[in-house]
């Protein structure tokens, strides 16, 4: 299941999106969906996280070889960003091409 976000206008603000989620489940689709004025099928792929996912961060430990890793810092000391945090992007991108697949 891909996980969709609109590239397009919408409707809902991010805190509108929370406190669809923190809606109790008890409530059905539908009237959440005429409170904030979308289909039910919108609301329900919010629950689902199709759409909107949650951001969650979680900490990942990953070893890289020590040549790599000075590799690593002299392109984050010429991108002028933390290490960490290229660190970061590039494993991103790499689990967001590997699942992908």
């Amino acid at each position: 299941m891909a996980i969709e976000r609109s590239k397009y206008s919408s409707r809902l603000t991010e805190s509108e999106v929370e406190e669809i989620r923190a809606a109790p489940f008890a409530m059905r689709h539908t009237d959440v969906a005429k409170r904030y004025g979308v289909t039910p099928t919108t609301i329900a792929r919010i629950r689902k996280g199709i759409t909107w996912p949650a951001r969650t961060h979680e900490l990942v430990r990953v070893r890289v070889p020590a040549e790599v890793v000075s590799a690593l810092e002299d392109v984050a000391r010429a991108d002028e960003m933390p290490t960490e945090e290229l660190a970061s992007s590039i494993l991103c991108r790499w689990a967001f091409r590997y699942r992908k697949r």
